[in-house]
């Protein structure tokens, strides 16, 4: 009798047996599911898999690939309130409204004195997040456009005060692009993307922000 074996993992998903004492023989019967609310499945099916006279689960719909479960974007944990005015008379964000944002610090410890300044960022996937070119441009007396060490950046997500980083997750730097047309006197094309060297698991303070 054919035997598929245990079925594989799906990476921020799981799996349940659709048969009797979670049998993995021929035409026993498997679905997956994504960690909702914070992932969906792509492609949209219903991810069910037979075992077949092979020994391979099969989908109808996928064969014998699996679906991915891909972060949903944009649903803060909670429902923001009406926003009156922005900075001045505004109130205090609290935890979750905003889970895609990002602090961005570098710090350039080889420096006499030491540098260190911070911006804010957009998390836009697992791996990527959206700032600002002039954050990460290194502090230069000429125009010139080169982006800071990696090495000296730490971003933090899940942070909702500034004073208490311990909380929050953070992550090293893989990769820095700066815009290649960024101009400092005018902050034209002022846009960067920084690659995180691990991505981050979604979460009900870590969630990207849609794009249109």
């Amino acid at each position: 009798v054919a035997d598929c074996k245990a079925p594989p993992e799906l990476e921020h998903g799981f799996v349940t047996f659709s048969t009797r004492n979670n049998l993995t023989t021929y035409q026993a019967a498997i679905q997956y599911h994504c960690q909702h609310p914070y992932y969906h499945m792509a492609p949209n099916s219903t991810a069910t898999y037979t075992c077949d006279a092979l020994g391979q689960w099969r989908s109808e719909e996928l064969g014998t690939e699996l679906p991915s479960c891909r972060p949903v974007c944009g649903r803060p944990a909670r429902p923001l309130p009406g926003i009156i005015k922005r900075i001045i008379g505004g109130r205090n964000a609290e935890p979750g409204f905003f889970p895609w944002q990002a602090l961005i610090v570098v710090e350039d410890m080889s420096r006499v004195p030491n540098d260190k300044w911070f911006g804010s960022g957009a998390l836009l996937s697992e791996s990527w997040v959206l700032t600002a070119a002039h954050v990460l441009r290194s502090q230069r007396r000429d125009k010139t456009v080169i982006p800071v060490s990696k090495e000296h950046v730490t971003v933090y997500l899940a942070l909702h005060d500034v004073r208490n980083k311990m909380e929050a997750v953070n992550r090293t730097v893989e990769r820095i692009i700066l815009h290649e047309e960024f101009d400092i006197q005018n902050y034209n094309h002022d846009i960067a993307l920084v690659k995180l060297k691990e991505k981050v698991t979604m979460g009900k303070y870590v969630m990207p922000v849609c794009l249109p």
